[in-house]
């Protein structure tokens, strides 16, 4: 929880950004109020204003920061879907989508990706979830994790009971890793 000094320095944020939209400082002080948020684990009101300062200041120099606090949040969060959707939208943010940002975006992209599948599955959503990874072994051809996306869309499809398709993601499987470690389970 956020009290005394803290609290009453949000407060004083809150009014800055209210009464003085275009304020040189505009930017450092929703940086600031953000960054008490996320050090005091709200993340949901961080987020908010770290994903404020990216979409309406992304040529700052604090916008750049603000999106990798954005990705550490979502992940402390373990809010994949989220994480998953900001890795997906940062990079076509040109004055915030550069230097090592970008290359771990577009790392973290394949991860995000399927990360996106697991909690789907997790949450018991088999159908949704055999569809994620197929779409990922489409759209992650070279993965290291497409024998795993493969074989865990052909597990989920049979948990639903769409037998077809879990033959046809065990075979594309087979086809593809043939090496896999997952390849005679999936005979």
């Amino acid at each position: 929880e956020i009290s005394g000094q803290a609290k009453r320095f949000l407060a004083a944020c809150d009014n800055y950004v209210a009464l003085v939209r275009d304020g040189s400082r505009i930017v450092d002080v929703k940086y600031f109020a953000a960054l008490i948020y996320y050090d005091h684990n709200q993340l949901d009101a961080a987020l908010e204003r770290f994903d404020d300062i990216v979409a309406n200041h992304p040529d700052h120099r604090l916008a750049y920061y603000s999106a990798n606090l954005i990705l550490d949040s979502h992940n402390l969060k373990q809010d994949f879907i989220g994480l998953n959707a900001a890795v997906g939208r940062l990079p076509k943010i040109k004055g915030v989508a550069r230097g090592k940002l970008l290359e771990d975006l577009q790392r973290l992209q394949e991860g995000a990706s399927f990360k996106a599948c697991t909690g789907l599955e997790q949450n018991k959503a088999y159908a949704k979830a055999a569809d994620c990874y197929v779409v990922f072994a489409g759209e992650y051809s070279g993965s290291e994790f497409l024998d795993k996306a493969l074989y865990n869309a052909a597990l989920n499809y049979e948990r639903v009971n769409v037998i077809e398709k879990a033959i046809g993601a065990r075979v594309k499987l087979l086809r593809s890793r043939p090496d896999s470690k997952l390849a005679p389970k999936s005979l």
